[in-house]
């Protein structure tokens, strides 16, 4: 399928194999995803607030902790805004939850870090359906 009949954006690390292997899968089962080198591209707030709405994440929930100072600098403490998270993802790209895959109707993460994360499963002829990650 092309992307008019399924559109299908993928927010992507190059140096990430699941990011890869995410990217391959879509373009295996036949549609032609539009690909985004988030390390390149760069986020903003408004788009990371956005993606995580539509996937019925938090902030919190695209902060990742793991390979960043993110608990040094306090930003897993409780009480920390959610404006606070967004822009410390923002001014340091690596620091949000990669895999991203989003279509009109619904956005979520390929492989979250959390296991209280979400990830979408979908055909372009049904609704995506939520399913949680274990």
């Amino acid at each position: 399928m092309t992307a008019p009949d399924f559109p299908v954006t993928i927010f992507h690390n190059p140096a990430c194999g699941t990011s890869r292997n995410v990217v391959a899968m879509v373009e295996a089962a036949g549609y032609a995803p539009t690909v985004v080198d988030y390390l390149q591209a760069g986020w903003t707030v408004e788009q990371l607030r956005d993606l995580a709405a539509r996937a019925g994440l938090t902030p919190r929930d695209l902060l990742r902790e793991k390979g960043t100072p993110a608990a040094a600098l306090g930003l897993l403490d409780d009480g920390v805004g959610e404006d606070r998270l967004l822009e410390a993802m923002v001014a340091h790209r690596s620091w949000s939850t990669v895999r991203w895959s989003s279509r009109p109707r619904a956005s979520g993460c390929a492989a979250p870090p959390k296991p209280s994360s979400t990830s979408w499963t979908a055909s372009p002829t049904a609704s995506p359906r939520k399913t949680a990650r274990s």
